[in-house]
Order: C-alpha cells, then structure tokens, then sequence
C-alpha cells in the first residue's frame, strides 16, 4: 500500500499563511480530528541551539504556533512542545526555546513548553535494533497519546540531511546521543539513528520547509528558500519527498534508505502518493554539505571513503573559548587552550558534533586533497 505526502506552497512566515498551509496539509494527510481529539499531544520540534528564527535552524516558532492552533481546533485535551536542544545546552535547555521564539509562542498559545531533561528519561529495549539496543527515552515522548513530528529540512554534516527522521536525536538522553556519534562512519551512524526513530515513530511529520539549510548544516549552513509545508503519517515518506525537493536525493541518504528497509516506511517516489504540486515544479537545489557528493558506484564509494577525510578545524580568530565545543565533544578530544580551542587529532573521530555546538561559527574543515577534487566535480557538475 503506497503512502501518502502532502505538499503545500507556504511563501513565506506570515501567521495567516503559515495556519492555512499547515491546517491543509494535516487535514489532507490524515483524519486530523480523529487522530487529535480528546488526545494528549506532543509536538517535538528541532531545536537544535539557541538560534533566532532566521538563521533557520530551528523549526520556525510560526510552524509551532500553526500546529498548536490546528490541535486546538481539533479538539486536543493538552498540547506539549517538546525539545532537548543540544548537549551544550544540558545545563540550561530553556534558552534554546527562549531565543528561537519558540517559548513566547508556548505562551501566547497556551501549550506546555517542555524541555525533555525537566521531565525525565526512562530505559527502552529497542526490538530488531541495529546499533542500540538500549536507550534512555524522553518520558513526555513514550507517554504521549499523540506525538507530531515537527521536523526543519536542513543539510547535515554527519548524517547528511536531516528531516522527520534526525530530528528524533533529540528524544534520547545525553548518553545516548554521545554512544552514536562514536559510530563516527556514516553507515553505522545512521543505523543508530534509525534505532532511535523506531522506539516510538511519530504519528504524524509536519516539515517546516519554507525556508531549509543548505551546506554546513545543521547549525551553521545558508538559510535556502523552498516554500513548502510537507506532511505525512510515514515520516520517511515526507524525507523522501523532502530529499527530491531539495535535490539531495543525489546523495543517497542512509538513515532514510535503512528505515525503508527495516519497514518504517516508504523511501521510493513509485511507493508514494503525492497531494500538491509536482516535485519537478517545486524543486531547488541545495547546496550539499561538506562531507558528501553525488553518488558515484558503490565500490568507488568504499574506496573514497578509506582515503578521503575531512576534519574539524579551528578557526582561531573567531573562537571566543567559550568552551561549547569541548562540552559537545563525546570524546574529550577538545581542551581550551590561550586563545582558541585545541582539538587532539589522535582521539578525534571527526563527527563534528564540536560544528553543530559553536555559536561563533569558530569550527571550519580542513580537507584532504582527495576531498577538494571531489567537491571541485560536484561542483562542476552543477554548473553545467
């Protein structure tokens, strides 16, 4: 049975026009009353940092905003935003709902803001896990009756891309987070991600792809304009659609093909009944993250990959030691040193988890040669 997404031209963050693209898009995805009425509902939104709506990190606060009013007028009995922003945020998670503008909408809406650490994680064994077979899941996730992905369309530096199903990283406690990015390659990587997703797949993805992240997502790429509100009750339906979008399924994204196979979805445009305008009419291309390039064979990609590399750097005139990045880093493998950051090459496994943390954009790539001719035929590629 094929699945069915959603897609819905949303020009730009106006309120009016956000509540009409999202109240169609769920109406049309699924039997939106039925699913939502008398219901507790979480909607887990991506806050990644503490970053303002238009650096488009973060869910946009108009996409949260619109979801609220659309389970109110459904008839939900309790709405809940939830969130755990990034582990250099552990300490103090509220500020990531404070400066995204995600909690003044909480309020203005009357929803439960919740960041997931204040409520508590509980041990799940995960059936047919890949990689994790125990995790520490956000209670306010498990005990949910209804749970919306409100996912954000960015480019990744480790996973790729993240969407419906990346965005479930942050249902899991700091350990966890911290035992999946030391599977630092990206095939054992993104099965971790997919152990992570398929303890409790959302009931409904809602993307926030207005305005997306292309090149060095997640925290610090370009804010790239698509225009579209995507839904679906198959979350890696709404990424694969998502990926063709923005023109990143040239990358053959894992996490996205490996939940297909292990049955948590969809991953084929034949597979998946489209409501809206046609890909080919929507599509923009996206700048690719750093670490990836256009599908080449497979066998060439096993041979790429023992050879090429690209590290983390330190771009010392911008680091404020601010110390982010050695909280982040699930290795130790950063220390403060007189005026910037010191990373330890020996320990390092380049998961660049110290990129995503950095407020200041203070950590850069230093790439091998091999690295720099692939970039320069992509690139190419593209220009033609």
């Amino acid at each position: 049975m094929n699945s069915r997404v959603v897609i819905r031209r949303c020009a730009e963050y106006k309120t009016e026009l956000v509540q009409a693209a999202v109240s169609e898009a769920v109406r049309a995805a699924c039997d939106w009353p039925a699913l939502v009425r008398g219901k507790k509902v979480l909607i887990k939104i991506n806050l990644l940092t503490d970053a303002p709506p238009d650096k488009a990190v973060c869910t946009h606060p108009e996409i949260t905003r619109a979801l609220i009013r659309a389970c109110r007028e459904g008839g939900a009995a309790e709405v809940t935003v939830g969130e755990q922003p990034g582990m250099q945020l552990s300490e103090s998670p509220e500020l990531a709902f404070e400066n995204s503008g995600t909690a003044a909408v909480c309020r203005e809406e009357d929803a439960r803001m919740a960041p997931f650490s204040r409520f508590g994680y509980r041990e799940v064994e995960v059936a047919g896990a890949l990689k994790l077979r125990q995790l520490l899941v956000a209670n306010l996730l498990l005990d949910a009756e209804v749970v919306i992905d409100a996912a954000k369309l960015k480019s990744h530096i480790q996973a790729l891309y993240t969407g419906a199903i990346k965005n479930w990283f942050g249902v899991v406690a700091s350990r966890d987070r911290k035992r999946s990015h030391h599977l630092n390659k990206l095939e054992p990587f993104s099965e971790s991600l997919v152990d992570i997703f398929r303890v409790r797949p959302p009931d409904l993805t809602v993307m926030d792809a207005i305005v997306g992240m292309e090149g060095r997502g997640p925290g610090e790429g370009n804010p790239r304009h698509l225009g579209l509100v995507i839904a679906s009750t198959d979350a890696v339906a709404a990424d694969t659609v998502a990926l063709h979008c923005a023109d990143y399924a040239r990358m053959n994204v894992p996490h996205v093909r490996i939940a297909a196979e292990q049955g948590l979805g969809k991953a084929r445009l034949e597979e998946i009944d489209l409501d809206g305008p046609a890909i080919a009419d929507v599509r923009v291309a996206f700048e690719l993250p750093p670490r990836s390039f256009t599908n080449p064979p497979k066998i060439v990609t096993s041979v790429i990959y023992r050879f090429w590399s690209i590290r983390p750097k330190v771009l010392a005139d911008q680091c404020q030691l601010c110390e982010a990045c050695a909280k982040m880093c699930p290795v130790g493998a950063i220390t403060m040193g007189e005026t910037a950051a010191v990373i330890n090459r020996e320990i390092c496994i380049e998961c660049f988890c110290c990129h995503e943390a950095c407020p200041h954009g203070a950590i850069g790539e230093k790439p091998t040669m091999l690295y720099r001719i692939m970039r320069w035929r992509e690139r190419r590629k593209l220009a033609r």
